[in-house]
């Protein structure tokens, strides 16, 4: 529902409908939305700009989130064995542990926006990572990791600015290799440049006034009980959800543990180690604090879940790394593995291909929408009862795909009103006729003359 919501409000934005302070969903629901900042909605509206509102433009835009954060998780690697070019070449490693946990590659999927968050946390870590080790201008970097954190925090408020804490992290991790006083100043940069921005753009009314409704619609809300949409009873939830969507990654790692030490070529790195607790730290200052609240949902964690691949992909990389030199790659079973390889992926790619045009969910619904939106104005304020208000897709669809505003029906007869056929019976139809269509979940009906 989160990702059809936002692609409704992004599309709307690239239409002309509410502003970047202030979107907008409908004439009839949320006609003013701020239950998320709006850099997300902005961003996906260039897109709708320059490249239309086909769906494989969100696919392109979901894609192009993918490779940007996967391509800083390896510039992250790569800079921590800047000196061991053997494992260094296995930047591949982290990327892969990443995107196999089931809720990432689901997030990229539905278009949540832990999607763009995740590219400005994971860049700013990369950021703080050079200014510590080897920028010869580490406040230059510093600077540049906190605009960084002021764009997540923009995406999605107070959840993306924990890399603000990452220096400090970083001392508790190596603590006879970087100063304390130069981490907390560091921090303390990383705090106040977004602090700035935001302390500058209030000072414009129509900032402040979206910021200001931002606070009471979403997070005085969540925090309030009975007024947010709690998903859980219990604050630790969210551990738990955590635990499961890692069990990938902590299998993978339990083999390789175990062939290396069967091997005999298990062995750890201090360094390397250091380094894998400073992740696991980030990872762990990105997601419990989510459990403040009862709202948790899994794709909360998606903006964590580099770093947790980070630390677990540094914790075995010197062992797998031997392992991986004594693999002979010329070997027969080897080509047959690489060939099986290939043939998934031309096979994936083909298949892909062929699923352009079909429809993977919501056949039947979105099918009568199409039908029924034929025979209605764009723009048009239809009807629905009250019973049918928790089934937010055949709302978020209406809207989506062409601006129709759905509103509960009421003492006020409209032209037009949706009813399911399973309530065709209802009595509020009595001053409606049925408009002959071919629908199977759905009916449209239009006020007698």
């Amino acid at each position: 529902m989160d990702g059809l919501l936002y692609v409704s409000v992004s599309k709307n934005l690239a239409n002309g409908l509410g502003t970047f302070w202030h979107p907008y969903f409908s004439k009839t629901c949320m006609p003013v939305f701020h239950e998320q900042p709006p850099l997300y909605f902005g961003m996906l509206s260039l897109f709708y700009k320059i490249f239309g509102e086909s769906m494989y433009v969100e696919r392109f835009f979901s894609l192009l989130m993918l490779i940007v954060t996967g391509f800083y998780i390896r510039k992250i690697w790569t800079l921590i064995f800047r000196d061991q070019p053997a494992i260094s070449g296995k930047s591949w490693l982290p990327v892969i542990l990443w995107i196999t946990v089931p809720v990432c590659f689901w997030s990229y999927n539905n278009l949540v926006e832990e999607i763009v968050m995740s590219i400005s946390t994971t860049s700013s870590v990369y950021y703080i990572l050079k200014a510590i080790l080897i920028s010869p201008k580490p406040f230059f970097d510093v600077l540049i990791a906190g605009l960084l954190i002021f764009l997540a925090s923009l995406t999605k408020g107070f959840q993306g600015l924990f890399p603000i804490g990452a220096p400090v992290l970083y001392w508790i991790a190596n603590r006879k290799n970087f100063p304390i006083k130069k981490c907390l100043n560091y921090s303390l940069m990383l705090g106040g440049i977004p602090a700035i921005i935001y302390a500058l753009l209030l000072l414009n009314p129509v900032v402040y006034s979206s910021f200001d409704l931002y606070f009471k619609a979403r997070l005085i809300a969540a925090f309030t009980p009975g007024m947010g949409a709690e998903t859980t009873g219990n604050h630790f939830d969210l551990i738990f959800r955590l635990f499961s969507e890692l069990i990938p990654c902590l299998g993978f790692m339990v083999i390789v543990l175990i062939i290396t030490r069967i091997k005999n070529i298990f062995h750890l790195e201090i360094t390397s180690c250091q380094n894998a607790r400073w992740f696991l730290l980030l990872g762990l200052s990105a997601s419990l604090p989510l459990m403040v609240t009862l709202e948790q949902r899994e794709f909360y964690l998606t903006t964590s879940l580099p770093f947790f691949a980070m630390a677990i992909s540094l914790f075995i990389a010197p062992s797998l790394s031997t392992l991986l030199e004594r693999v002979d790659f010329s070997g027969g079973v080897f080509r047959i593995f690489k060939f099986i390889a290939w043939a998934l992926l031309v096979s994936g790619i083909i298949y892909s291909g062929l699923q352009i045009g079909k429809f993977s969910r919501d056949e039947n619904l979105l099918r009568d929408i199409y039908t029924i939106e034929n025979r209605i104005p764009s723009g048009e304020t239809v009807s629905i009862p009250v019973e049918s208000h928790p089934d937010w897709s055949i709302r978020m669809y209406f809207n989506r795909t062409n601006d129709v505003n759905l509103k509960d029906i009421g003492d006020t007869l409209l032209t037009y009103c949706v009813f399911k056929k399973s309530d065709s019976q209802n009595p509020r139809l009595k001053a409606y006729k049925l408009v002959s269509l071919n629908t199977k979940e759905l009916d449209l009906y239009k006020l007698k003359e």
